[in-house]
């Protein structure tokens, strides 16, 4: 990404900054989205099963939550956890 215009080579692109998501050709960083999280200059990371992360624009894996006690999550990058009761899914806990 670039934050000025008229780059005119790859050496005038830098890292993507931390908590954004970078797009060739976009010179324009976007916020990195509820149930990842983006390191400086590197890809989008989802959050593993088991955890969940409620906040956008988060830069490293310490925004992933563990899930309390009787809730999970089943998919990697979600944004909250659902509450468990004998094997079942009730309701979306935020």
């Amino acid at each position: 990404w670039r934050n000025f215009t008229h780059g005119t080579s790859l050496a005038s692109c830098g890292e993507c900054p931390a908590g954004f998501r970078c797009f060739a050709g976009d010179p324009v960083p976007v916020p990195c989205e509820k149930g990842f999280y983006c390191p400086k200059g590197q890809a989008t990371i989802a959050c593993p099963v088991g955890t969940y992360q409620p906040l956008p624009r988060q830069s490293d894996s310490t925004a992933c939550v563990q899930c309390p006690k009787h809730a999970t999550t089943y998919a990697t990058n979600s944004p909250s956890t659902l509450r468990l009761r004998n094997q079942r899914f009730l309701a979306t806990c935020r």
